[in-house]
Formats: C-alpha cells, structure tokens, sequence
C-alpha cells in the first residue's frame, strides 16, 4: 500500500533539528555518517558518535559553503534538507556504505535495534526498517527514501 498524502504531509511538517558545536544527539552521529559519504570528514570518533565537535563543525561548515548554504557551521534545516537531497534516493537490502550506516544508527538509538553499524543492507536492517515504517504508517517496504529517512531524524519520542 501506498503511504498517505497525510502521513508524508505529517512528516514533512516535521521541523529539522538544529545542532551546533557542544550539542549531544543521534542525529549528529547520523549527519557525520553523511557527510562521510559526501566526502566530508567530520572524523567521527567511535567513542562518543554523537558529540558535535568542531571538526564536525568544520564540516559541516564546509558542505554548506560548497552547496550554496548560509555557512554557520550549524547542522540546521536547510543543510538536513541538501544532505537529504545529496544522498538519499533509495537504500535497501543489497545497499552499502555511511548512508546504511546513518540508518542503522538510528535504528539502533531510536528503535532499540541492536544491529551491527557495518553499512551492510542485510534482512535485519530492511527487517527493522519495515517496523519503523510501520510506526510512522509509512508503506512498509523496507526501503529507506527521503520520507522514511525524514521521519528517522525528526522522531524523538524514542523512550517508549
């Protein structure tokens, strides 16, 4: 089944969060495994993932300046929406890389998934992306697109 025009409507009306230099969150672990993909080194400390530090700052900073953005070094709505334009089409079983890595991070924090962060697009990830999109009353295919991937970082009703 398709997913409803009010469901995309819903999540699209989701407002980006806003990160900068000190903040702690998922979401930052997650724009690190995309600006890896992108070619930006923002040396994503296994250690503590989700720190926004300056070379995250750093950058993020330079994406923005090399995507015609308002360089602040903010990971902010408008440099979610480029890295959401710049990398996801659609991720599925088969997909490799920091964009699977990205999802299984968040999976992991917000979905309890306990899957290994390796950017293999194996059944467990699809298996637990389907669950997640069943949550959000997306089409559940296991396939991450651009709604699936919105609805991944704005949700943080994760202590459930």
């Amino acid at each position: 089944r398709a997913t409803s025009d009010e469901i995309v409507e819903a999540i699209e009306a989701q407002p980006w969060p806003e990160y900068g230099t000190g903040d702690q969150h998922p979401d930052i672990a997650a724009a690190k495994y995309l600006l890896q993909d992108q070619g930006y080194d923002p040396h994503l400390d296994q250690d503590s993932p989700s720190e926004f530090d300056a070379r995250t700052e750093a950058s993020v900073s330079a994406f923005q300046d090399n995507h015609g953005l308002h360089d602040d070094g903010r990971l902010n709505a408008e440099t979610w929406e480029s890295l959401r334009q710049q990398v996801f089409g659609e991720y599925g079983p088969g997909s490799t890389g920091d964009a699977v890595k990205a999802t299984q991070f968040l999976l992991n924090a917000k979905f309890y998934a306990h899957i290994p962060i390796d950017g293999q697009y194996g059944p467990n990830t699809s298996g637990n992306v389907t669950g997640a999109q069943e949550h959000f009353e997306i089409a559940a295919d296991g396939i991450v697109g651009p709604v699936s991937w919105r609805a991944l970082v704005t949700y943080d009703d994760h202590d459930r």
